[in-house]
């Protein structure tokens, strides 16, 4: 009997004690994202763009869309396509469609072709198939790839786009880079981080580069400051600098 009573006390002391660890944890990370936060906020007072930018997406994250959308909004008047995009998808979710529109739509006719393509998929979206392929040839004449597999042109670019992807897959480190390059214009971050990683880890530096600002701008400090030391060392002077400044 007491065997089973210290047996009972034992599997208390041990819930117990993995219920603190667990809220110590989660109590860690909250401070940790809290101070990369207020780093974010402290370089975007000082007129790092990249950092404003980074700062935002975190807002988004944390369910303050409004203020990221007021400080996308700055950005974006000043003439920063990044912050344009992130503040017309802002705007959708904030459910201000018609204002997203007038974003995405004002890029488009200025020649961007994110603006193109994001019109497209709007256009798609609500099943207005005619205006969503105006908006897709549009794109793909300002050699978007996606806006041409949308309209089903298999033409020159995307045979250069599949031949690219098959010399990155075979190895062609510098290849990788031009295909991230061009994923990233198109908003997916998702595809181009990969092959900039892959670039990097194969000794093309300026993958690394890429990566990192890509990285800060996310909000994925830690990341970044790895990827911009190994540019750094890699010999980039520029990802030296960039260390400097944004991790003095």
């Amino acid at each position: 009997m007491l065997l089973i009573r210290l047996v009972i006390i034992f599997s208390m002391v041990v819930l117990l004690t993995s219920c603190n660890l667990f809220e110590d944890k989660a109590e860690q990370e909250a401070i940790k994202r809290s101070e990369i936060k207020l780093y974010y906020k402290n370089a975007c007072d000082k007129t790092n763009i990249e950092a404003c930018i980074g700062f935002g997406k975190l807002q988004k994250e944390d369910g303050d869309k409004k203020s990221a959308k007021v400080l996308f909004k700055r950005i974006c008047d000043a003439g920063y396509d990044d912050a344009c995009a992130s503040l017309a998808m802002t705007e959708f979710e904030l459910e201000n469609e018609a204002e997203a529109r007038r974003i995405f739509t004002s890029a488009c006719e200025s020649g961007k072709m994110y603006g193109c393509g994001a019109m497209g998929s709007l256009e798609e979206n609500r099943g207005r198939e005619k205006e969503a392929q105006h908006y897709f040839k549009k794109a793909c004449d300002g050699k978007n790839v996606d806006g041409c597999f949308k309209i089903g042109d298999q033409g020159t670019l995307v045979k250069e786009r599949n031949k690219k992807e098959q010399e990155c897959k075979n190895g062609a480190l510098k290849t990788c880079i031009e295909v991230a390059v061009e994923e990233e214009k198109n908003g997916n971050s998702q595809t181009s981080i990969p092959l900039l990683l892959k670039a990097c880890e194969g000794g093309e530096f300026k993958g690394c580069l890429l990566q990192a600002t890509i990285e800060y701008r996310n909000g994925n400090l830690t990341v970044a400051r790895i990827q911009y030391a190994k540019a750094c060392e890699g010999g980039i002077k520029e990802a030296c600098e960039l260390q400097k400044n944004y991790f003095p």
